[in-house]
């Protein structure tokens, strides 16, 4: 779904799913737009690093806590200290276009879920957004 947009920005996009993860319940549509969210946000973090290092990590694992964790990592400009405490507020935004709904939006589909969603800056620049969404009961029987 995003392979397009990434050719047009010039990103590669690696992808690295954990094998035999335990079953979530969600609305797909709903989950689809949360990861096209994070995605499209990277893209635009990394407007400006150089092509050959413009890269979005899309990655899921089991996090031994009963739930699974998906996580999305660019390599761009990182997380502004000052919008750190901020970042996943209505009307709260670092772009210039933009109405800084994207990620309120997403908090309240992930936490709709019963799932936490997070962001960090990660070591060697950029960042990392992830959510975690509860497994089904019935796998933990």
């Amino acid at each position: 779904m995003v392979q397009g947009e990434a050719a047009v920005r010039l990103c590669e996009v690696q992808i690295s799913l954990a094998q035999n993860l335990p079953l979530i319940e969600g609305d797909p549509t709903q989950l689809q737009q949360v990861l096209i969210n994070l995605v499209n946000n990277a893209f635009d973090a990394m407007a400006e690093t150089q092509s050959e290092h413009r890269k979005i990590e899309i990655s899921t694992e089991g996090n031994g806590d009963g739930a699974v964790r998906v996580g999305v990592r660019d390599y761009g400009i990182g997380i502004r200290n000052e919008a750190r405490e901020r970042l996943f507020e209505r009307f709260f935004t670092t772009k210039d276009e933009g109405l800084g709904m994207g990620l309120a939006i997403v908090r309240s589909v992930v936490e709709a879920h019963g799932g936490k969603i997070e962001a960090e800056d990660v070591e060697g620049g950029g960042a990392r957004f992830y959510f975690t969404l509860p497994i089904c009961k019935e796998n933990s029987l």
